[in-house]
C-alpha cells in the first residue's frame, strides 16, 4: 500500500529496511486485488488473507474451476480389481500407491468435493452401473484430459489412476463386446484370489479379449504377470 512504498524509498528510508508482520489486503487497492485473483487461480488459497477467502469462498472457488486446465496421462488409467466379497479388495485399491491421496468416488457421475486427488475408486461396481455410466466410465479411464462434473459445473479431473473393485469379474460386468472392448483397452485387470495374501498370488493383465478381437497384443506381455504386491506397483508405475 501507499503507507508502505513510501517507507521503502531507498532516497529517504533509513538502514534496512525492517519489515515485521504481514499487512493486511487494502480492499481499495487494485494491486491486492489482483493478487487474490492470481491466487484464486492457481489454488493458492494460503496467500488468501481468511477474511477474503471466507467472504468470498464461492467466487474464488469458481475462479479457480474455471482458470484450472485438464491434463492429460501418458497412458491409460483404468484398474479392475475383482475377486470374492470380503476379501480386501478396498484394501489393496487402497495400498496400491502410497502416498498418492484418495478420493472415494461415490456410485454417480459427480465429483463434489474432488481436491486434485490422483488416484480415484469406485468401490463395489455393480451390474446395474454399465448401462448408466459406460460413457463416463470410458472418458474418466482413457489417457485424455476430462473434466468431471459437480452440481452446477465442472472442475477439471487430474488423477493417474481410476480403479474399481468388484465383486464381478470383467467378462461378467461388460457383457456387450464392443462395451468390453473399448472398457479392455483402458483398464488392467486384476483378479485378487486371496484374503490380503502378503504374496497377493494373482494376476495383473491384459484382458484375453485382446486377441478375441483381432488387435495386436502388446509386446512383452509378461511384465504384466505380478507374482506380489510391490512387483505390482513397479508393473503399474512402468504403464
Amino acid at each position: 500500500n501507499g503507507v508502505r512504498d513510501y517507507c521503502m524509498k531507498e532516497e529517504t528510508r533509513v538502514a534496512g529496511p525492517w519489515e515485521f508482520g504481514k499487512i493486511p489486503l487494502s480492499r481499495n487497492s487494485k494491486t491486492d486485488w489482483a493478487l487474490v485473483k492470481q491466487a484464486a487461480k492457481a489454488g493458492d488459497y494460503d496467500k488468501i488473507p481468511d477474511n477474503i477467502l471466507v467472504t468470498h469462498y464461492s467466487n474464488i472457488q469458481k475462479l479457480y474451476k474455471d482458470n484450472c486446465k485438464v491434463t492429460s496421462s501418458s497412458t491409460v488409467r483404468g484398474i479392475y480389481i475383482h475377486g470374492d466379497a470380503g476379501i480386501g479388495k478396498s484394501y489393496l485399491a487402497r495400498s496400491l500407491f502410497p502416498g498418492e491421496p484418495v478420493y472415494s468416488k461415490n456410485p454417480n457421475k459427480y465429483f463434489d468435493g474432488y481436491q486434485n486427488e490422483t488416484v480415484i475408486i469406485w468401490d463395489d461396481l455393480d451390474l446395474m452401473h454399465p448401462s448408466m455410466f459406460t460413457y463416463y466410465f470410458k472418458i474418466w479411464t482413457d489417457r485424455y484430459g476430462v473434466r468431471g462434473e459437480i452440481k452446477g459445473s465442472t472442475i477439471p479431473l487430474n488423477h493417474k489412476y481410476f480403479i474399481f473393485t468388484s465383486q464381478y469379474s470383467f467378462e461378467e460386468m461388460f457383457t456387450d463386446l464392443k462395451t468390453r472392448e473399448a472398457m479392455g483397452r483402458r483398464c488392467f485387470i486384476y483378479e485378487m484370489a486371496h484374503y490380503k495374501d502378503i504374496n497377493l498370488r494373482t494376476q495383473f493383465v491384459i484382458p484375453d479379449m485382446i486377441d478375441q478381437f483381432n488387435r495386436d497384443t502388446p509386446p512383452e506381455i509378461e511384465k504384466f504377470i505380478v507374482r506380489d504386491r510391490s512387483a505390482l506397483i513397479e508393473a503399474t508405475a512402468r504403464l
